[in-house]
């Protein structure tokens, strides 16, 4: 996948480039189901069923979402069990427990962030980039 045009300065964070989910699958609600649509999905919640959004998908911790995912950028801090597909960006998180493939461009894996799973990035071989999380999740620096 092209890398999309990002007007904006450069960022730390992937949840600083891209525009916020405007879905939300809340704490403590379950939903079994497709979501699909143009804009991000954040899921505090559980989810059977894959998501495909042309946004931001976010998995907070303690959520836990069974199905694949199709989008252009993903954040895993909670449990996914599926894969992520046609993915310009993934940053698996140290609170994230991942089990499934990604095809991803950019692989961000944060030191305690557990993946199963295999990893294809198109283009020329480049290694997943290993991180320590120095912020607290929630945490806007």
């Amino acid at each position: 996948m092209k890398s999309p045009d990002m007007e904006t300065p450069q960022y730390r964070r992937l949840e600083d480039r891209v525009p916020a989910p405007k879905t939300t699958i809340a704490a403590e609600t379950s939903f079994r189901g497709e979501i699909e649509g143009t804009e991000g999905v954040r899921i505090a919640g559980r989810l059977e069923g894959d998501i495909k959004s042309s946004g931001l998908v976010w998995i907070e911790p303690g959520a836990a979402v069974q199905g694949d995912i199709t989008c252009p950028y993903a954040v895993i801090e909670g449990e996914l069990n599926g894969g992520i597909h046609a993915a310009y960006h993934v940053e698996i998180r140290s609170t994230a427990r991942m089990t499934g493939n990604i095809e991803a461009g950019i692989l961000a894996i944060a030191d305690g962030g557990r993946f199963e799973g295999s990893i294809q990035m198109p283009g020329e071989h480049i290694e997943p980039i290993r991180f320590q999380e120095k912020r607290r999740t929630g945490d806007p620096t």
